[in-house]
């Protein structure tokens, strides 16, 4: 799934993933995911289509959502709560 695609692309040790087969996207999710630049090559349209929505799915969610769909609920509740404290620090510090 795409926590072993996130592995396979740290693993690179690069900041740049290619995939010539890229299927649905699930490559391209994973670098979007970890902030690597990612170039792609697929020969079905229809493929291409969904990539494109599952990249647009992912965009749309916050750091926090992200970590939910991907790790869980556990790992999301202590990422929207250390996002909370920082917004709070950071308020805080303006005054």
């Amino acid at each position: 799934g795409l926590d072993l695609l996130m592995h396979l692309a740290k693993l690179s040790g690069g900041d740049k993933i290619g995939d010539l087969c890229a299927g649905s996207g699930g490559t391209a999710v994973a670098c979007q995911l970890l902030n690597l630049d990612f170039w792609g090559a697929e020969l079905c349209p229809e493929a291409v289509e969904i990539t494109k929505a599952r990249l647009a799915f992912w965009e749309s969610l916050s750091d926090a959502e992200r970590v939910r769909v991907v790790h869980g609920d556990k790992l999301a509740k202590v990422i929207a709560a250390r996002d909370k404290r920082m917004k709070k620090e950071c308020s805080d510090g303006a005054h």
